[in-house]
């Protein structure tokens, strides 16, 4: 399933910032069936690549205590950092964040 809040700003930054070479996964932590996760992508209008049956990976491997969690990944495969949940607000910190990797130039940590 696709936070809300979040996916109109996924859907907004993956075609603004695709041709800089972001790519957009996401993760069904929930282990819901296909079809409620194709429809949950078809009703946001997102062109993502999504990962079933995602629980065992984001509970029992990394560790994920909030929904959602955005990791940021260097095109290196590296991490680099994540930022939990996803406040009213919190979008122009994502997007700097995100711009600021993407440009290869180090942003603040954040603190969440």
């Amino acid at each position: 399933m696709v936070c809300r809040w979040e996916a109109p700003h996924l859907k907004e930054w993956q075609k603004k910032y695709e041709k800089d070479g972001l790519v957009v996964l996401a993760v069904n932590a929930r282990n819901d069936a296909r079809r409620r996760v194709e429809k949950s992508v078809k009703d946001n209008d997102l062109a993502v690549k999504v990962l079933l049956h995602g629980k065992e990976v984001a509970d029992e491997r990394y560790f994920i205590p909030v929904h959602p969690t955005t990791f940021f990944i260097s095109s290196d495969g590296l991490f680099v950092d994540r930022i939990r949940g996803f406040l009213p607000g919190s979008a122009e910190s994502m997007e700097a964040r995100l711009k600021a990797l993407l440009e290869k130039e180090p942003a603040p940590r954040s603190e969440k």
